[in-house]
């Protein structure tokens, strides 16, 4: 997906009616969960990335 198509998404998706924008928690820290932490990042987003640890 181009960079320039992203932030018309975010607004679809999340329109935005001033104040802050509100907080993410991005659940799994594959390339997936990344890449979108990173496109919410960069459209202003306070974003936390929750991964399992490794053991029980």
């Amino acid at each position: 997906m181009p960079a320039s198509h992203v932030p018309r998404v975010l607004d679809d998706l999340l329109p935005h009616r001033g104040g802050p924008l509100p907080r993410v928690a991005v659940i799994g820290a594959g390339v997936s969960g990344l890449t979108l932490a990173r496109v919410l990042t960069g459209a202003g987003f306070s974003v936390r990335v929750v991964d399992k640890g490794r053991g029980p």
